[in-house]
Order: C-alpha cells, then structure tokens, then sequence
C-alpha cells in the first residue's frame, strides 16, 4: 500500500509521439480546465486504485503558453485530481509538444479518453456541444466518438434535460441512464405535471428498467385523471334542439379502456351529426 509520502512507481512510456515525464504535480495548472469536457470529477475509485497500485496511465500534458516552466492538461483531470489529493509529489505524463493547435489538442484530448471508455453520455453531450460551437458538422462529431449521427443527436439532447436528470445520468454509481432521462422527458409531454425528481429517485431505488419505468409513470399519472363518464352535462344536454353542455374532462386516450373510446366515439358522432344537419 503506498502512502503520500512515496513517489508514484515508473510506468512504462507509451509508444508514438510525446516525451514521457515524471513531473512534480505543482508544475501542471490544474485550474486551466481550456480541456476539460467532463461535466463532473469524480475521483473516487480512482484515488483508490492509485493508492493501492499506483498511476498506471500517464497524462497527456503541453508546455503552457502563459508560463513555459508550466504544463497545461490536455487529458487526465481525474488522475491529476487524485494524485494531488493522495498528497503524492509526481505525476506520470506524457508531453506533447506536436500539440500547439487548439484543435489538435482539443482532438487528442477527446481521442485518449474515447479510447480508455472513460467519458459517460453526459461528457459526450458537452464534448458534442463544444465541437459544433467550433462549426463541426453531426457526421463529423459521430466519427469522431466513434457513435452514429442518430446517437449524437440523442446525446444533445441530454443537455435539455433539468440539472437532476443530467447528474444521475453523469453519476456511475446509478442505474440510470440517459435513455431512463429521454425517457421521462417524452413522457412529461403527456403529463405536465410530472415530478422529474421523484421519477429520477423510483427509478434509481427501484432500479427500474425502461419499460417498467414507463410503465409506472402511466400506472402513476392515471390515478390522478378522472375516469370518462360522458363529455356531456346531462341535465342541459338535449340532441332533439341540438342543445349540447360540455364538460370540462381530460381524455388521455392512450389509458381509456375500448368500452370509454366507444362511449367517446358515439358521443362524438353524435355531436358532428347534429352540427351536419344544420347544413
């Protein structure tokens, strides 16, 4: 087990480009986050894995522009963030000088982290984001995380999901998925009513899958509609002088039984026939 106090063991350099390092951690400027896609850093079962083992995948790092003696992260703020919180003096990094373009550093950051599968749906979401700002077309960001064009404009549209759903689905230890988010926004165009938190929390206690879940968001918001009876007021309802009272009723269609949708159709053909007959 190693302690603070001991220096991070040699890891073997990676092969291609970069010249690999042993850095002391307060030569990086872990506050220049220009590369950083995640939404959260969450360190900890890294932090634990690399005080038991030690860092086994070096950082990508360039000179900073600002002060030459300086490094910028372009890929591992999670093992950077560990690493300074275990108290550990160095860090393993790899330092690319070929990376004085933005876009290249930009790219190469996406590019190592898409490799090790560290990014979850939310990452990719902002990653998404940031790459049309810069005027990359769908295909393109598709090709590049390795997803297809369908994919990516699904992931967009985590980020108009509410905050709650966005950080279960960014949170590893839940079973939570962008999917169970997508999913209880479609179904909150059918209630408006529906409580995003209280969904976000069945489904993560409940570990609901997709059809279960809508399912119970059906079951849930079907007890508060009022069963049909009839559109009409009965007392000032009278189809002999075309004299018709209508209720105030919300009809979810989809939740009525075939008797109520016949109920309804008669009771609507019975209105259309009367406004016909008036030529």
């Amino acid at each position: 087990m190693m302690g603070p106090e001991m220096a991070l063991p040699d890891i073997q350099p990676p092969s291609g480009r970069g010249e690999f390092l042993h850095l002391p951690v307060e030569s990086i400027i872990i506050e220049d986050e220009t590369f950083r896609f995640r939404a959260t850093i969450r360190v900890g079962t890294l932090k634990e894995s690399i005080r038991r083992h030690g860092q086994q995948v070096p950082v990508i790092l360039r000179h900073h522009r600002a002060c030459c003696t300086k490094y910028q992260i372009i890929s591992g703020f999670r093992r950077i963030t560990a690493i300074r919180e275990l108290g550990l003096p160095t860090v393993a990094a790899v330092i690319r000088s070929d990376l004085d373009n933005d876009d290249d550093a930009f790219a190469a950051s996406v590019l190592e982290n898409c490799q090790r599968r560290t990014y979850s749906d939310l990452d990719r979401a902002l990653i998404t984001k940031a790459y049309e700002e810069k005027g990359r077309t769908t295909e393109e960001i598709a090709k590049l995380l390795g997803l297809r064009p369908r994919q990516i404009r699904n992931i967009k549209a985590i980020l108009t999901l509410p905050v709650v759903v966005q950080e279960a689905i960014d949170d590893e230890t839940k079973p939570f998925s962008a999917t169970h988010g997508l999913l209880i926004r479609q179904m909150s165009s059918r209630y408006p009513d529906l409580d995003y938190e209280l969904w976000v929390s069945r489904t993560v206690d409940e570990e609901l899958s997709i059809s279960k879940l809508k399912r119970a968001i059906n079951k849930h918001h079907k007890r508060e509609l009022p069963s049909f009876d009839s559109i009409f007021v009965p007392d000032n309802t009278d189809p002999g002088t075309k004299c018709f009272h209508l209720r105030s009723v919300v009809l979810n269609l989809e939740e009525m039984s075939l008797l109520e949708r016949q109920a309804l159709s008669r009771e609507l053909s019975l209105l259309l026939d009367s406004l016909s007959s008036l030529g």
